[in-house]
């Protein structure tokens, strides 16, 4: 249970689904039902409703697709935005040039969630930068393209350490 926080989520649609002291297994089956995929977090008194002008917003896979439209939305709300992904700086530096265009405060990290050394830097990032973290995005995914049956060692434990191990390494 997300107890005392408010957990928001918005979908390409721009449907808001709110809720305290919301189950955590009912949100997920919420968004899968939805073919979502993105949980957005909230602290205790953070709202996506005014109010977020200068909240530091942290999101992992921000470089394209979901993460990207997530920065832009949250740029537009008036947030202080720490930006990663694991690769595309390129990509990543685009997006952050659109958050500034905006008018938000970018900075930007490259880090690979499943590695918990990584995220502990971001972390000191986040902090060094802008003294923390009010809201975290957790977007960041792995995932092997083509058959299951030939995806290597190598190629599962890197999807796990994303998917799995990464949201544990940045509670």
């Amino acid at each position: 249970r997300l107890v005392g926080s408010e957990m928001c989520i918005r979908d390409s649609l721009g449907v808001l689904v709110k809720g305290n002291d919301m189950p955590f297994d009912a949100c997920a089956r919420l968004l899968y039902g939805r073919g979502l995929t993105t949980m957005v977090m909230l602290g205790a008194g953070t709202s996506m409703e005014p109010g977020l002008d200068g909240k530091v917003v942290l999101i992992t896979g921000a470089g394209r697709n979901i993460g990207r439209a997530t920065a832009l939305m949250f740029a537009e709300e008036g947030a202080r935005l720490l930006l990663s992904t694991r690769h595309s700086g390129g990509q990543l530096d685009e997006t952050a040039e659109a958050c500034k265009a905006a008018g938000a405060e970018v900075s930007t990290v490259l880090c690979d969630v499943g590695d918990r050394e990584q995220v502990t830097e971001m972390i000191k990032v986040a902090d060094d930068v802008f003294g923390g973290v009010d809201v975290l995005v957790n977007n960041a995914t792995s995932r092997v393209q083509g058959s299951f049956l030939k995806t290597s060692p190598e190629q599962w434990r890197t999807t796990m350490a994303v998917n799995l191990d990464g949201p544990i390494y940045l509670l």
